[in-house]
């Protein structure tokens, strides 16, 4: 028996290129933080304050002082995966729907509760992380409406 690929639909494009802008904003501030550049930013110098801040790096078990940027660039990287996995392999696209909306819930609600680091602990603004949280939330409802879509196509 063979399998009919699913054919490319809006939403398979719009994660594509969502993510892949994702990769290149955490790219730029992982570039910035490792070179100790300035970002072009705000007038008030938040890019530099958040960048500075404690919260920009963090600890997983024994690795000490992972920016956080590099947690973006791998979210993105493995949504921008998970999308082309997707199209390659239909049968698992159920898993892959799955692992995408997992994958994107973990990242918007780290964005967010980095824009509120950002905000009330920091009391700075950085464009660029912002624009990061507002893609991981595209990137995290254009999941949960393929799911949505996915569940009313197969009733």
């Amino acid at each position: 028996m063979r399998v009919r690929r699913p054919s490319v639909d809006w939403c398979d494009i719009f994660q594509f290129c969502v993510s892949l802008v994702g990769v290149i904003v955490a790219s730029i501030i992982y570039f910035v933080d490792r070179s100790h550049a300035s970002l072009p930013c705000s007038d008030s110098g938040g890019c530099e304050l958040v960048a500075a801040s404690r919260w920009s790096h963090i600890t997983l078990g024994p690795v000490h002082n992972i920016p956080v940027a590099l947690l973006g660039i791998s979210g993105y990287l493995a949504i921008h995966a998970s999308v082309l996995l997707r199209n390659a392999y239909p049968l698992s696209a159920r898993f892959i729907r799955w692992l995408l909306l997992i994958i994107s819930t973990i990242g918007v609600a780290y964005s967010w509760y980095l824009q509120y680091v950002a905000h009330f602990r920091v009391g700075a603004f950085c464009p660029w992380c912002f624009t990061s949280a507002l893609l991981m939330t595209a990137l995290f409802l254009s999941a949960i409406l393929d799911m949505v879509r996915q569940r009313h196509e197969i009733r």
